[in-house]
């Protein structure tokens, strides 16, 4: 490196000799009432001084800017990790202008309780909307859906923006618009992550009926695709599934769904002692055997039993227990579906309770 800077250093000394050698010669420059006469190399020397001093003030000058602004990040940072968010938002508020740190900014203002407001048209890459949309969608989902169509307005490759939208479309019902944006999350996701977003597509076309519009190589089951799948299932393939780790799942939404066939219930029968009761419950509960899903229920919900009930109110009973766990977040749900809406994770509910054990 040394080197190279010692070649360049010397070919400049001979660069700037020859020039003086070939412009002794002396000229004037006028501008306006200014007038100067000197030689033609000192003058042309002068200019390439003056561009490069003009160029390194600048890059000093932006450099500076820089350097301020990556201390203020930095002790932002230090001070909002270690729980002092007041002191992070005087620091973070210096850079609170550059929209790829608004995040922090407002994490910092949401934990020392002092909001400020964030002025959207100060920002043109679309993140300010999908931070705001993360904020207001437990409030007003419409206000969430039109934030994050605007800031796509803005950057049509901001894959968190068409996440969140896609999750609000499907849980607002509107099933097809998320099934179309889920397509293109698909085409511009990193490598690594397309296998999870095509789970995603699968279980959102499978529950929303549009597994019509699913090409062959779309499709990476999960246990909604297996569940709706199950009444097309001969008893080898459903003995394979059920061996596999999301069987409670399968059962369970196969059941919810009066996706149930006597083929899936020969082969639950021999698995009983493996199966949460309340898939159990819930399979045996579609078919209309009373008598066994009371059985069944006797260990998990003993307080609440009694041979009275009708299949209307063990359905009840099963919704109040809510059967189903959201794996990422924890919040519990009455009936399946294939986004939480607590966290937004896909295809992560399994359900409750420990496993039936025949007496």
């Amino acid at each position: 490196m040394i080197a190279v800077k010692l070649i360049l250093l010397v070919i400049s000394v001979v660069f700037l000799a020859l020039l003086a050698y070939y412009n002794l010669e002396r000229v004037s420059l006028n501008f306006l009432f200014f007038s100067l006469e000197a030689p033609l190399f000192s003058l042309v020397g002068g200019s390439f001084a003056v561009g490069f001093l003009g160029a390194y003030l600048l890059t000093a000058v932006s450099k500076g800017s820089l350097a301020r602004k990556y201390k203020a990040l930095e002790r932002g940072l230090y001070n909002l990790w270690r729980g002092y968010p007041q002191k992070a938002l005087s620091e973070l508020e210096k850079v609170s202008k550059v929209e790829e740190f608004l995040p922090l900014y407002i994490k910092a203002s949401k934990e020392a309780n002092d909001f400020r407001p964030v002025y959207l048209e100060e920002f043109k890459k679309g993140i300010a909307e999908t931070l705001l949309a993360q904020e207001r969608l437990r409030v007003s989902l419409e206000d969430a859906v039109d934030l994050l169509e605007k800031g796509l307005g803005k950057d049509l490759k901001n894959l968190r923006a068409k996440r969140l939208l896609r999750d609000l479309y499907f849980i607002k019902g509107e099933h097809k618009k998320a099934f179309d944006l889920q397509r293109d999350i698909i085409s511009e996701s990193e490598k690594k992550l397309k296998d999870r977003e095509k789970r995603v597509l699968t279980s959102l076309a499978f529950w929303a009926g549009l597994e019509a519009e699913l090409s062959p190589k779309d499709i990476k089951p999960t246990a909604v695709y297996w569940a709706f799948k199950v009444p097309e299932l001969k008893p080898k393939d459903l003995k394979k599934i059920l061996e596999d780790e999301e069987a409670p799942q399968i059962v369970a939404i196969s059941a919810e769904r009066n996706k149930v066939s006597p083929a899936l219930v020969e082969e639950i029968q021999k698995k009983e002692e493996s199966m949460p009761s309340l898939a159990l419950a819930l399979v045996y509960l579609s078919i209309g055997r009373l008598p066994k899903v009371l059985e069944i229920l006797s260990g998990e919900l003993a307080p609440f039993i009694s041979e009275n009930l009708k299949t209307e109110d063990i359905k009840a009973l099963i919704k109040l227990y809510k059967p189903w766990v959201c794996s990422n977040c924890g919040r519990e749900y009455a009936e399946f579906s294939p986004v939480c809406k607590g966290c937004f994770e896909w295809n992560t509910f399994k359900v409750k309770g420990g496993s039936y054990h025949v007496n």
